[in-house]
């Protein structure tokens, strides 16, 4: 016994023809075969063209998605920059409604002081006037 396949005589056909006759095969089946093939040449040509649309697809979206992130990082830069100007009117206007306060503290003590150095200014003609004998008072 041998471990190698003994070979096999080709198969007989009963018509008596030569074995290469039966590679021809039938014509209805090679009108068959040659419709499948024809059926799955077009479907490979469908799923190619499929196919290059989706990738096509896929590099718009790229192409969009990084417009965007473009877009984004612009808008994100653009927000900083208001940001900071706006941290930077924002410290101005403080500065100058602490300057404004200061000036309007400063105004209302010289106003005080004014106010109160008339009051002593009477205040004292009062008592001079009060230290004069009565007829004195009245001629003034």
């Amino acid at each position: 016994m041998s471990c190698w396949p003994t070979p096999q005589s080709p198969p007989h056909t009963p018509t008596g023809g030569s074995p290469h006759d039966d590679n021809r095969g039938d014509p209805n089946e090679l009108k068959t075969l040659a419709e499948v093939v024809q059926d799955l040449s077009g479907r490979v040509e469908e799923l190619t063209d499929r196919l290059i649309e989706a990738e096509r697809a896929k590099a718009q979206v790229e192409v969009q998605k990084a417009a965007t992130e473009k877009d984004a990082a612009i808008a994100q830069s653009e927000i900083t920059h208001l940001v900071q100007q706006l941290d930077s009117l924002k410290s101005d206007h403080l500065a100058e409604m602490e300057q404004r306060e200061k000036a309007f503290q400063d105004q209302l003590r010289d106003t005080q002081m004014a106010g109160d150095k008339q009051i002593s200014d009477l205040k004292a003609i009062v008592d001079e006037m009060k230290a004069r004998p009565w007829w004195r008072r009245l001629a003034g």
